[in-house]
């Protein structure tokens, strides 16, 4: 089949170069994903909040939050070229700009707000243990997820034992302090109005055990488009690369699970106890 694509979107893909009639050559096999280590280390500093009798003063605002990786600025160039393909595409799709970050989802959870410095000492103490600035993440390929006319597309990283432990250690931290049942209050509003969707809730609700522990599956979303595109896009050669983060975050989400507004980062600045959302 003849690739209509311009060669930026190729090369934003991860695409081989095409032949001479213009046909782009298939791509291989991925390998099978490293199943890592369980859930269970624990924070020993962090304590487990203790349940309020009745009458005790009312809990702060719970907010979604998703402590991730921020890729490198070329990774993240990248990333933004090919959303802003699938715009093209799909342009009602959310585009990475100042309030949209890509990056690489370590946990999602539910907390309220007055537990934050607790949350974000122990993901500082899990940073300063585990070095994640040393990651090497490998980009196998692009994986797609289709819901009717339209879906979303993203970077699969493939597992690796130092990631895994990570992400580990980071749901260890945010599950001691992770609360049940957050609303749509506790998101970052859509810019135009609309209401945060029910699957995005439920994402972050089931974070654990869906997507946690061994059904870890670390990727890097891209962004939404019509079927017809992203099934293009996921059966197109794709040539693999690496990159290495340059933080990590703490970021209250938006909707389609996307990172709206920074709460805290390391390197860069301690725990802020005034950085609210």
């Amino acid at each position: 089949m003849e690739s209509r694509r311009p060669a930026r979107f190729r090369r934003a893909c991860g695409f081989h170069a095409v032949d001479e009639g213009g046909a782009l050559r298939p791509a291989g096999r991925i390998a099978s994903r490293f199943v890592g280590h369980s859930i269970g280390r624990a924070c020993s500093f962090l304590r487990r909040r203790p349940h309020l009798p009745s009458g005790s003063a009312p809990m702060s605002h719970p907010i979604a939050i998703d402590v991730l990786l921020e890729p490198d600025p070329v990774t993240q160039a990248r990333a933004r070229e090919l959303n802003a393909a699938l715009r093209a595409d799909h342009p009602a799709g959310f585009a990475f700009d100042a309030t949209h970050l890509p990056h690489v989802t370590l946990v999602q959870r539910y907390v309220y707000e007055h537990d934050l410095d607790a949350l974000l000492a122990g993901i500082a103490s899990v940073a300063e243990t585990q070095n994640p600035l040393a990651l090497s993440l490998d980009v196998t390929g692009v994986q797609v997820r289709v819901d009717g006319d339209t879906g979303s597309a993203s970077w699969r990283i493939a597992p690796s034992p130092a990631l895994q432990a990570l992400a580990d250690d980071c749901l260890a931290t945010a599950q001691a302090l992770a609360i049940a049942g957050g609303t749509a209050e506790a998101f970052v509003r859509n810019d135009d109005g609309s209401p945060i969707r029910d699957s995005t809730l439920r994402y972050v609700e089931r974070f654990v055990p869906d997507h946690s522990g061994a059904n870890y599956a670390p990727h890097l979303t891209l962004g939404h488009a019509r079927a017809a595109f992203l099934r293009e896009l996921e059966v197109a050669p794709f040539t693999a690369f690496a990159f290495a983060p340059v933080a990590v975050g703490v970021y209250q989400l938006g909707n389609h699970g996307t990172a709206r507004r920074g709460i805290w980062r390391w390197p860069g600045r301690t725990p802020d106890p005034g950085a609210r959302p």
